[in-house]
């Protein structure tokens, strides 16, 4: 009979029920070690998420840089060009196209956010491919007059 009482209802719920608190147990101790663990990923993220999204900006805003220097570069030699000794070899419209673009560029580099448009009031992508395009423009106004294009180079996608 003692072996019989070993194996009653009331000593296998006990039983199951012990499992039952273990199994809760467990998983409320792997829900505890997920939420840690998410908690310590986010803070973790936060921390390299910053430092590469400044690395980041350090890299692009160096190559746009170049590339504005780039360009400034070329206005000041096409504009002295024009200006000295050459001009007998320029057609009047080419000329004044040229110009045109050179003034154009010159106001675009003007208003350039220099600072931070973190608040979205410029578009900087559009900013920057705008200048491209009027330095594909001037490239090719140029070539009518220097025999050659500036320079030809394939231009990198520094977007976002």
């Amino acid at each position: 009979m003692s072996e019989h009482n070993k194996h009653s209802p009331s000593s296998s719920s006990q039983f199951f029920g012990d499992i039952d608190d273990a199994f809760d147990k467990i998983i409320h101790m792997e829900q505890n070690f997920y939420e840690n663990g998410k908690e310590l990923g986010m803070q973790h993220a936060a921390l390299v998420g910053k430092e590469e999204g400044f690395n980041f900006g350090v890299a692009y805003g160096r190559k746009v840089g170049k590339e504005i220097g780039e360009l400034i570069g070329l206005c000041i030699f096409l504009k002295n060009y024009l200006k000295n000794d050459h001009e007998e070899r320029v057609l009047s419209a080419t000329r004044e196209k040229i110009i045109s673009t050179i003034l154009q560029i010159e106001s675009l580099v003007k208003d350039f956010p220099w600072d931070n448009p973190a608040n979205g009031s410029v578009n900087l992508e559009e900013f920057v491919e705008n200048l491209r395009n009027k330095k594909k423009l001037l490239e090719i106004r140029s070539k009518q007059i220097l025999g050659k294009v500036t320079s030809v180079q394939k231009q990198q996608d520094y977007s976002f």
